[in-house]
Order: structure tokens, then sequence, then C-alpha cells
């Protein structure tokens, strides 16, 4: 139950900016901002799961280590999955392994022209979160329609039911191909407990923050 409310809202996130407009393929290579997080992991496994080349980008090492633990592959090269903002080379890093047929993206306007350059000719870009401050960019709408680019954004509320969405998962967790989130002991508490629980989601970092209404 406790994985289950951590995983709701970012996995159906994740496989809506995978599947809804324009589903990934096998093969397909897929770069993913903020990996380590809740919805960036949701979509790294799947994409994985669906067999297609994950790239995730992070901002620090440390992020790296911690996606080895759900089988990413930090070394540079042919199966490259992480990538950490961090190293001077990030970019070339990303180019080294792209282009991408799709560019998921939940940290705002940073990086803009760099992420649609990655993109292949009728590639996607997708946004599903972008922090105030963060959220205007300028386009240019030749390259858009002269290389066949589309800008979707995905919102997972104000749906009647996504329950397709975990009929179709259920078979990667049943078989071990998809992982629960990360959740620390610390971070489960009881609904008394909001206001610190609250607090803790502004600096806890991997792990995810949960509510548990049980009795």
């Amino acid at each position: 139950m406790i994985q289950g409310a951590a995983l709701g809202v970012p996995l159906i996130t994740a496989h809506l900016a995978l599947f809804q407009t324009t589903p990934i393929k096998k093969g397909d290579k897929v770069l993913i901002t903020g990996a380590n997080g809740a919805v960036g992991l949701c979509a790294m496994q799947i994409a994985r799961w669906k067999g297609a080349h994950p790239v995730g980008l992070v901002r620090s090492p440390e992020s790296q280590e911690f996606l080895k633990s759900f089988g990413f592959n930090s070394q540079p090269g042919e199966a490259q999955n992480v990538v950490s903002l961090s190293d001077e080379d990030w970019k070339s890093q990303v180019k080294n392994i792209g282009p991408f047929s799709k560019v998921l993206n939940g940290i705002g306007n940073l990086h803009f022209d760099f992420f649609i350059s990655s993109l292949a000719d009728e590639g996607t870009y997708v946004t599903y979160s972008a922090p105030a401050g963060q959220r205007e960019v300028t386009v240019d709408l030749f390259q858009l329609y002269r290389r066949g680019l589309k800008l979707d954004g995905v919102m997972s509320a104000g749906k009647p039911s996504y329950a397709y969405i975990f009929e179709d998962v259920k078979e990667g967790f049943e078989s071990g191909a998809l992982k629960g989130l990360f959740i620390e002991d610390s971070a489960v508490f009881p609904l008394e407990g909001a206001a610190e629980a609250y607090r803790l989601t502004r600096s806890i970092k991997n792990s995810r923050v949960v509510l548990n209404l049980s009795p």
C-alpha cells in the first residue's frame, strides 16, 4: 500500500509522457531530465522495459550512484544510461548518445534550446513540470516545421480513469522488470505528521515522502 501511494501520480505522468501523443517504440532513444526523481525514475524504467534506450540527466554523481541500484549505467559509451550535469562535457555525452526520438523534461526552460537540438527529426519534446520563473521559452518555428518536431504537455489530473495505465505496467512489476520508488523508513508519516512530512519534502533526496492513513 505504501508503494502504491508513492507510485500513483509519478507513474501516470511518466506513462502519459512516453505514450500519450507519440508512443515510444522498441529501439527509440529517450532523454529524461531529473531521472532520479519520481516521474523520471518511472519513465526510465518503463522506457527500458518497453525496449527503448532511456538516457537520464541528473545533477550529481550521487544521483548517478543512486540510479545504479535500478540497473542504469553511468559509464560513457554506447550503453550509457545516466549523464550528470556536473560533468563539464555533459552536453557532448548527450550528443554522442543521441539523437533522441523523445525528450521528457520536468525542469522548465533550462537548456531548452539544447534539448530541442538533441531531438531527431520528427521527434517530440514533452514537458510535465515547469517551476516558477522557468516557464517561458522562445521557439524557432522554422526549425519546428522544417524538422517536423512536436511540442507536447502532460497533465495527469482531471481525467476520469487511468486504470489502463496500471493494467499496462502490471506485468512489469510482477516480473520484477519494474521496481517501486525508493522510500526511506523515516519518510513515512501518520496523518498527524503531515506538517513534518511536508517540511521533509523540501530537503530529502531520492526518497519519496508518504502519509500513511492506515489506523
